[in-house]
């Protein structure tokens, strides 16, 4: 053998050596975009279970606005009822009287009439 017959034979090699190498990188980059699809898929999962978190969070916030809120105005309602009950007893109404306006409160306050 020549020393051109060695030179041929260390570059077939090499080619051999950097064609396996090539296709070794090539099938690692295949996978890691495989992965980058898997975590791109997980981050639009996790985006999307942020917003669904933040609307409930939303909404829990305005059903306890509307619950003070009402709240409110039922007990502004009964202060009323009670500054009425107190402005009778001081105006020496009879005690018929007083009792049906506590009868009649309490029967609103069953029926859910403190609006």
């Amino acid at each position: 053998m020549n020393i051109t017959n060695i030179i041929y034979l260390i570059l077939i090699a090499l080619i051999i050596a950097l064609s396996i190498t090539i296709a070794v990188k090539s099938n690692q980059i295949k996978v890691l975009e495989a992965e980058k699809q898997a975590l791109i898929m997980q981050i639009a999962q996790a985006e999307s279970s942020i917003k669904l978190q933040n609307a409930k969070i939303e909404e829990m916030a305005i059903n306890q606005e509307t619950a003070e809120s009402m709240y409110n105005e039922n007990m502004k309602a009964l202060q009323d009822k009670y500054k009425n009950l107190d402005n009778l007893s001081s105006q020496d109404k009879t005690c018929n009287e007083i009792l049906d306006i506590i009868n009649q409160n309490q029967k609103e306050f069953l029926a859910g009439g403190l609006r």
